[in-house]
């Protein structure tokens, strides 16, 4: 899992295709662009914050319990 805010993932010049890529935003009025950046870089999921804060730890928990 690689976890990107949405102030980087602008920068990010490629797509990825690991299928683990999750875009962390607050999602504010001006969010649309990070948006349409997280579906460029082909990214996995968009986690709204806070609302999707457990989601994303249920996650972290699930991988750090598979090592």
């Amino acid at each position: 899992m690689i976890i990107i805010g949405t102030d980087l993932v602008g920068r990010v010049r490629k797509p990825f295709y690991c299928g683990g890529i999750v875009v962390v935003a607050a999602l504010t009025s001006d969010d649309r662009r990070a948006i349409d950046h997280a579906t460029r870089i082909n990214a996995a999921h968009i986690v709204a914050l806070p609302h999707g804060r457990q989601w994303l730890a249920e996650k972290l928990l699930q991988i750090m319990d598979s090592r």
